[in-house]
């Protein structure tokens, strides 16, 4: 296979952040070494013409340039000249889009290409490379997962500190999950439900488990890896923004849609940063006047597939967690499950619920 890791980062504040921390986590045990024993590995590095230097001549992405190939694709000016008050995030969003869009086209017709879309304030823990490879094997045809985001102005620091002291192999998947969940952002905080409160974000639902962890069921989960000669082929004309709806028009049978479940085989971490604002908390009361504004929004911009594929998607957990799976786990699981099992079903009746 030839696995293809697109990363668009630019700035220097996110080219710092991009080859500091998730380039050498990239090469921790069970990343880029799995990937290279099933197949070859490019990355394709989006940025400035002013930032390509500065990261060509950095130290983890020279280490890097020993494991794979690395090629710098500039980004036009007017791409990233300052967006109008308001539509910095959307202006990001685009960006990011038409360079998965560029890697989907030119990597179209190569049967063996596996293209994973990343992003520079997003590192791998241990064993991602290799859950990522495994899945392939075994003959899916895109990758899903979810995640938690942690405070990046608390954890970055760490990181660096951690990484000038062991390097790749900082980024145990253990001691990674434990850290994080230290410090958890404000955004997953809101999607952490707790005696009906969520937020109004009907995407990802969390539940603590104790100290030990988080389980979260996705509704929309982050698409991390599509094979190229295996999805449909009407996606890699899609026009639209690349975001998480994509991978069901890349697999429409999601039977085809392999689901990283367990942070202990690898996962990847979301920094945000404190101006990331999360949205407002809501109070989710089982009544039709609780859930009837978010449903109808769900459905609005959602439900592109069937009820039976929803479901499965969503009642599948993901476990983040740095310890065993104990009895401590079950009656979480148990109780995550009915919720989404309530709101799936809420879906499925419609507006007038």
């Amino acid at each position: 296979m030839r696995y293809v890791l697109a990363v668009p980062v630019w700035g220097e504040f996110f080219c710092a952040l991009w080859a500091d921390i998730a380039a050498p986590s990239y090469l921790a045990p069970g990343n880029i070494s799995a990937l290279r024993k099933t197949g070859t590995v490019d990355i394709l590095l989006f940025t400035s013409h002013a930032d390509a230097e500065w990261l060509a001549a950095h130290r983890w992405v020279r280490a890097l340039g020993a494991m794979a190939s690395i090629e710098l694709v500039h980004l036009p000016p007017e791409a990233l000249a300052p967006a109008p008050q308001g539509e910095g995030m959307q202006q990001k969003y685009q960006v990011h889009s038409e360079c998965i869009r560029y890697a989907l086209k030119r990597y179209a017709n190569d049967p063996d290409a596996v293209l994973l879309p990343l992003t520079g304030d997003v590192f791998w823990t241990s064993g991602y490379g290799e859950s990522v490879a495994t899945a392939f094997a075994g003959g899916c045809h895109a990758i899903a997962s979810a995640g938690f985001a942690s405070e990046l102005e608390s954890v970055a620091p760490l990181l660096r500190a951690l990484v000038d002291r062991s390097g790749p192999r900082a980024f145990d998947s253990r001691a990674m999950v434990e850290l994080c969940l230290k410090h958890l952002h404000a955004r997953t905080l809101t999607q952490t439900w707790t005696n009906g409160i969520s937020t109004a974000n009907f995407s990802y639902f969390f539940w603590p488990v104790g100290a030990q962890g988080l389980i979260c069921h996705a509704m929309h989960p982050i698409p991390v890896a599509f094979h190229l000669g295996r999805i449909d082929r009407k996606a890699l004309e899609f026009a639209g923004t690349i975001d998480m709806n994509f991978i069901f028009l890349a697999s429409p049978d999601t039977a085809n849609i392999a689901i990283l479940d367990d942070s202990m085989r690898g996962s990847s971490i979301e920094l945000v940063g404190a101006d990331d604002k999360p949205p407002e908390i809501r109070n989710y009361a089982w009544t039709s006047e609780g859930l009837g504004a978010e449903l109808a929004n769900f459905r609005s911009w959602g439900l592109l597939f069937d009820p039976e594929t929803q479901a499965r998607i969503a009642l599948t957990p993901v476990r983040f967690r740095h310890g065993p799976v104990d009895a401590a786990w079950a009656p979480v699981e148990a109780e995550s499950r009915r919720v989404i099992q309530a709101t799936l079903e809420r879906v499925k009746a419609g507006p007038s619920v």
